[in-house]
């Protein structure tokens, strides 16, 4: 996964935003190094501030190849090794880490190292992190999804569109036989009221 103080780069006026884990610079947001997939940058490279430009409607979009390296290893299955191999990762890059996860696979690693670290009050903590005001846990269900939807086949992409419109379609006519029924319910009522009011009338 992602290395520890990772952070986010971006080449000036590039909407991809790449991971970077190299030197930093002296001053101003320059980076001497090249970001984890290794693109040529020619010293042009720059610090992004906070994460926020990969929630804001697309501005910023996770370099494909970045997040390939950076999920290239796998992640130990026993509680312990995962413990002692992750213990110096933070919530911040756990969240990088969980914006880079392409595949529901790579998710999944994000979600079973938070949940050892963080347990699972920390996974549901917002994240103090500029740009993002919400938890570990809404990302990476968020990020799941859209992980599913993306490798799903455009036929499977079609079935799932027709079986939503099937269900809400079922749903709306559920929705109006209740509200038949209930309308029924309350005629039948009104109709007894009448019934009762012209035998009151009768009588007198």
């Amino acid at each position: 996964m992602i290395a520890p103080g990772a952070r986010l780069a971006a080449l000036p006026g590039s909407r991809v935003a790449h991971l970077y884990d190299g030197p930093l610079p002296a001053d101003g947001r320059r980076l001497p190094g090249r970001p984890v997939c290794r693109v040529r940058t020619r010293d042009r490279l720059l610090l992004l501030d906070g994460v926020g430009r990969l929630f804001s409607h697309g501005l910023c979009r996770p370099c494909r190849t970045c997040g390939s390296v950076a999920f290239a290893g796998g992640v130990p299955a026993a509680r312990d090794d995962v413990a002692a191999a992750y213990s110096d990762h933070t919530p911040v890059e756990l969240l990088l880490a969980a914006c880079f996860a392409r595949t529901p696979a790579e998710v999944d690693r994000v979600r079973l190292v938070a949940l050892v670290l963080l347990g699972i009050g920390g996974l549901s903590r917002p994240v103090d992190v500029h740009g993002y005001d919400g938890s570990l846990y809404d990302l990476l269900i968020r990020r799941r999804a859209d992980a599913v939807t993306a490798s799903l086949s455009a036929v499977e992409r079609a079935d799932r569109v027709a079986l939503r419109q099937q269900e809400t379609a079922e749903r709306a006519e559920i929705y109006d036989a209740a509200r038949r029924e209930e309308s029924d319910r309350r005629r039948a009522r009104w109709l007894e009221k009448q019934d009762l009011f012209a035998g009151f009338n009768l009588t007198r």
